[in-house]
């Protein structure tokens, strides 16, 4: 998801695919997980340990196994001798991505404890499926929905929450100039793409928010 163009291999370009692979639209259900955990009092008297394993499980069912996915998909059409365009490939990956946080959601963190992440890894399997829409008509940037819903999370932790982490929200809009520079830099997708993805995200993740409070 979210190809990358690299003509000429220079530090920057090695950096911007560095950036690209790092904060992948999928990482954000685990970087909002292990956010929500910090910064919610419900979450505060859970055991550290507890909170390890709950960050891993989030890590190895969202993040993981959908990239597993990639290089199986890649295989099968090279033993069926498929060729495909990049958007069959883009939405093949989306689709089976949504399959997997959709199972994540009806089947994991279903304990009334669990109900903030519960509620997050909805609106992560939401982001998904709205890609997945554009997709079909429009090429979009995926990171910056991802980074865009991530920042929105934030944003709502603090507008309905009032839960503010200032280090926290500034990272993530670092993060998310970085993410922009890096795909625009790599020919990945022009600035338009980029600014609606964002927007996309963003927006999406706060109306959530306001309808399904954490």
């Amino acid at each position: 998801m979210g190809g990358s163009k690299i003509s000429n291999l220079t530090p920057f370009s090695i950096i911007a695919w560095v950036v690209s692979v790092v904060f992948h639209p999928i990482v954000y259900a685990t970087l909002g997980t292990a956010v929500l955990l910090l910064l919610l009092p419900e979450y505060h008297y859970f055991h550290i340990e507890v909170k390890q394993r709950l960050l891993s499980i989030i890590f190895i069912v969202t993040y993981v196994l959908p990239l597993v996915i990639i290089p199986l998909y890649y295989l099968l059409l090279r033993v069926s001798k498929t060729k495909v365009g990049e958007r069959h490939a883009r939405l093949f990956l989306l689709f089976a991505t949504t399959l997997i946080y959709s199972f994540v959601y009806k089947n994991l963190l279903v304990y009334s404890f669990f109900s903030s992440i519960h509620v997050y890894l909805l609106l992560c399997t939401s982001l998904l499926f709205v890609s997945f829409i554009i997709t079909f008509f429009w090429k979009i940037s995926l990171h910056m929905i991802g980074v865009g819903g991530f920042v929105g999370l934030l944003f709502s932790l603090l507008i309905f929450n009032h839960i503010y982490n200032e280090i926290l929200f500034a990272a993530a809009v670092f993060v998310a100039g970085t993410v922009a520079f890096a795909r625009v830099l790599l020919q990945a997708h022009t600035q338009l793409q980029i600014y609606i993805g964002f927007a996309v995200g963003f927006i999406i993740s706060v109306l959530f928010l306001s309808l399904l409070p954490l």
